[in-house]
């Protein structure tokens, strides 16, 4: 477990370094019971010291903390929002649904991207398919996945999504019904 917050570290660090210091971010925590470690902040060096305070807990409420984060990132500045999970994507102790965080994420418009090294030697199914199960999520969001193997893949996952972000264009098009003059008939 200190490997992968090692991981996550180097991951908001390579994301930081290229953010667009004008965005708000905040830090959810994933253990047992999951919970803000940084409320919105532009600040990137108080984000790091919080996660470098976080100590490793048993239990992950993945599920949970997705769902508290969807919740907070409505409350943002900006109409623009994405969440950057960092994890291996196992859940072990998450009241929500995958069904329930999949519903609040369509109705969110919150892209998820997802940086995380995959269990593959886990002791169960479950836990094996859960980096599957955040490939879907990412996907359904429009957003990506990132397996790493290191700290360097993870600050360079990080630096990337972050790229990705400062990179991205809303685009809309908004038509109005033509118009009838009065007393005439369109036909």
């Amino acid at each position: 477990m200190a490997r992968h917050l090692n991981w996550e570290l180097a991951s908001i660090t390579g994301f930081l370094k290229v953010a667009n210091p004008k965005n708000q971010y905040f830090v959810m925590g994933a253990s047992r019971p999951p919970g803000l470690i940084a409320d919105f902040t532009p600040l990137s060096q108080q984000l790091a010291a919080a996660l470098g305070a976080v100590q490793p807990a048993r239990g992950t409420a993945l599920l949970d903390a997705i769902s508290m984060s969807i919740d907070k990132i409505k409350a943002a500045e900006y109409s623009r929002r994405a969440l950057i999970l960092l994890s291996d994507g196992g859940d072990n102790h998450s009241v929500h649904t995958e069904s329930d965080v999949r519903s609040a994420l369509r109705q969110s418009s919150v892209q998820v991207y997802f940086i995380g090294s995959p269990r593959w030697d886990a002791p169960t199914l479950e836990e094996r398919n859960a980096i599957h199960e955040m490939q879907d999520l990412t996907r359904d969001t429009g957003g990506i996945m990132m397996s790493v193997t290191s700290g360097q893949e993870s600050a360079q996952a990080g630096a990337a999504i972050s790229v990705l972000l400062r990179h991205q264009y809303m685009l809309a098009y908004n038509s109005t019904p033509p118009h009838t003059p009065t007393g005439s008939c369109a036909g």
